[in-house]
């Protein structure tokens, strides 16, 4: 399977959120990288906690720079599952992660991420398991140790950037451009994101703590709909299934 990679675009996901990688793999170790996200106001919920959706969106960029890392020189990579658990509730601040290659095989990279806040309490771990592909123009070209400075002051929220409208069972999305990566897919973590917005709605629940996504195909055509059911309730919470 090829498919495109555009090294100088689809990176306006990670540049909204602020995420600062860089590389820091020892030798004959695991690729290893670390990310430090100022939390700015846009990625705060109505309530001032970390958004949920915008943590899923940060677990899913930097365990995708980093298997795409740990995939070359044999491609790169786009997201498959994505399984998070945050903290609940998450507080605001500076979030530091720390992700590295779990497995490398030949046709998926498997890499685990983890978060914490200033005081090094827990923020947020998960697991993103990516397919291995090769771009039509070629394996993407980093220097090693790679870094990716990807910072802005956004100037909307979190739920502007990722607009949502309800419907009767979830939310629809028109896919700009903006939430494309670099393939031209919809971003992973933009597909966290709406499922999260959905799970909300149906839940009616203020903020979502446990994640376990899987992609079936890429979005590339919008407008893209989470739709869903709630499937049982705990004392804690609800469990939805959103498709």
């Amino acid at each position: 399977m090829k498919a495109g990679y555009d090294t100088e675009g689809g990176r306006s996901v990670g540049r909204f959120l602020g995420m600062a990688m860089r590389e820091e793999t020892q030798p004959d170790g695991p690729v290893r990288v670390c990310a430090d996200v100022r939390a700015s106001s846009a990625v705060l919920d109505a309530e001032g906690r970390l958004h949920a959706g915008a943590l899923f969106t940060m677990v899913d960029c930097i365990g995708g720079f980093c298997g795409g890392l740990g995939a070359l020189p044999d491609g790169w990579v786009v997201t498959t599952n994505l399984m998070v658990r945050s903290a609940s509730p998450v507080v605001a601040g500076p979030v530091s992660f720390e992700t590295e290659v779990l497995r490398r095989g030949r046709s998926a990279v498997v890499t685990s991420v983890r978060a914490t806040d200033a005081d090094g309490q827990f923020v947020v771990a998960g697991t993103v398991t990516s397919a291995v592909l090769v771009p039509e123009g070629g394996v993407p070209q980093w220097e090693r140790p790679a870094r990716l400075e990807l910072v802005e002051e956004p100037d909307i929220a979190f739920d502007e950037f990722v607009a949502t409208e309800p419907t009767p069972d979830g939310v629809i999305l028109e896919l700009a451009d903006d939430l494309r990566n670099p393939w031209g897919f919809m971003h992973g973590g933009v597909t966290s994101a709406i499922v999260d917005a959905a799970a909300r709605r149906l839940a009616q629940a203020t903020t979502t703590t446990d994640l376990v996504l899987h992609y079936l195909a890429p979005a590339r055509i919008g407008p893209v709909r989470a739709s869903g059911r709630v499937v049982g309730r705990r004392p804690d919470g609800a469990v939805v299934e959103i498709e």
